[in-house]
């Protein structure tokens, strides 16, 4: 690489570095509440560490912008709300050095739910103190402490906090380290709370920074993921590995149920159920178990046994082999004893000789005697050959 092009690449990160780092922001002043132990000197009270000014006329006498606690005393500032703090100014007097303002004081910081932690001073004079802290710190309250009796008074003008910078959408935390995925607008700088409370497909939590539960996923992770095996799908779009779904499943999410009359893997199975009713999209189950003509087992896919045809596989078609639906003997040499084939079927030859009878019979009542003797003589050989056959 020449050394232009790494010029330009070095030019080019101290860009990004610069655009990225933004100065911290001033907490205002009615955003904090004031505090104290210790005896003020006449009207320098406590609140004037909070009041905007800074050692306005810069004598004793004519202050009236400081506070003057006498010691052993504390001044607390608590914020509204927890903030990053990335630095804590203190001011003292300017001119008045030989009163030993700041002899000896303390900065704690922390939450309130916690126990105040000291931190040191990065910078400290007579006049002026400062503490910045790397990374922000999550802090709602910040106290400075004299505990020592070696001087009268400890005097402090203003102590200013100052906050981390906006994050940019979908950042939060110090330094803008973590992520929230909000549906719409900002999350909250410290906790990433989104402030619509709605995600991003795909996310859950507070902070919408919690991938959704294994076999779930899009919107507020509420559908469920079915891929072949229960594999687990994207967490935003449900898509499937290699786009497999499970049975009964169709679509680039695996999220449509097969079209009415088909089942199973890639929905390639066809229903057989009685009426062509509809089958359960996923096994191919009839409701109540109720299979085409020809058709068993639970999804109605296997044929019936040799020698059985019909609903339910409750016929019999007397030959060896037979249609599982309509029950001819198309497979079939001959039919079983008592049957005969017919145009493809084997049929009853006993009840053949029965229906011949009763039309004989039937038939003769008008007849005269003559013939219906002889009707009634043919009648008797059919019955004569019925015994016979049973």
């Amino acid at each position: 690489m020449s050394t232009k092009e790494w010029l330009v690449l070095i030019i080019l990160g101290f860009l990004v570095e610069v655009s990225t780092t933004a100065d911290p922001i001033q907490i205002l002043n009615s955003s904090i509440a004031v505090a104290s132990e210790g005896d003020p000197w006449q009207d320098m009270t406590s609140d004037n560490v909070n009041d905007g000014i800074v050692d306005y006329r810069r004598t004793v006498e004519k202050c009236g912008c400081c506070a003057a606690l006498r010691r052993p005393s504390w001044v607390q500032l608590t914020l509204d709300k927890t903030y990053l703090v990335e630095k804590i100014q203190i001011f003292g007097r300017k001119y008045d050095t030989s009163f030993q303002q700041f002899h000896d004081i303390k900065l704690s910081l922390g939450r309130q739910d916690q126990t105040l932690k000291n931190e040191a001073f990065t910078t400290k004079n007579q006049s002026f103190a400062m503490t910045i802290l790397t990374p922000p710190r999550e802090v709602d309250t910040v106290r400075v402490s004299d505990v020592t009796q070696q001087f009268d008074y400890m005097t402090i003008c203003e102590i200013m906090i100052y906050r981390q910078a906006d994050c940019t959408p979908g950042k939060y935390s110090a330094n803008c380290s973590k992520e929230c995925h909000c549906l719409s607008g900002p999350c909250e700088s410290v906790t990433g709370n989104c402030v619509t409370a709605t995600c991003k497909d795909g996310w859950r939590g507070l902070a919408c920074n919690e991938t959704c539960n294994p076999g779930t996923f899009g919107s507020n992770c509420t559908n469920i993921c079915n891929c072949v095996s229960n594999l687990t799908c994207n967490h935003y779009d449900g898509g499937c590995p290699n786009n497999k779904c499970a049975a009964g499943w169709t679509h680039a999410n695996c999220s449509v149920a097969c079209n009415p009359s088909t089942f199973g893997s890639n929905c390639s199975n066809i229903c057989i159920c009685h009426n062509n009713a509809t089958c359960y999209h996923v096994d191919g189950s009839c409701t109540n178990n109720q299979c085409a003509a020809g058709w068993t087992h639970d999804n109605c896919s296997v044929a019936c046994k040799a020698g059985f045809y019909g609903q339910g596989c409750s016929m019999d078609c007397h030959c060896d082999t037979c249609h599982h639906v309509n029950g001819s003997c198309f497979g079939s040499i001959q039919c079983h004893d008592g049957f005969r084939m017919e145009n493809g079927f084997c049929t009853n030859m006993l009840e053949e000789l029965v229906l011949t009878e009763n039309r004989l019979l039937t038939r003769t009542t008008t007849w005269p005697e003559s013939q219906r003797i002889l009707i009634t003589m043919t009648a008797f050989k059919c019955q004569t050959r019925r015994t016979t056959l049973l």
